[in-house]
């Protein structure tokens, strides 16, 4: 009895490493996307320029100036 419920702990371990796995995967693909086009790194840096140079609104004037 004892050698199934270990047997099923490890197979939860196991399921539960590989669906962390999996979400590395996807996080990693995620970033080798991103980094691989010219055009959003560029959007990137100009936005983090902007933070660094303090041309940003508050969350609720951007709300109000798009119309929601």
């Amino acid at each position: 009895m004892d050698s199934i419920i270990e047997e099923d702990n490890a197979v939860n371990i196991l399921l539960g490493t590989l669906e962390k796995l999996d979400d590395e995967i996807e996080s990693a693909i995620d970033t080798l996307e991103v980094m691989s086009d010219p055009e959003t790194l560029k959007n990137i840096e100009e936005g983090l320029n902007d933070i660094k140079e303090g041309r940003i609104i508050p969350f609720e004037e951007f709300l109000i100036k798009h119309g929601y």
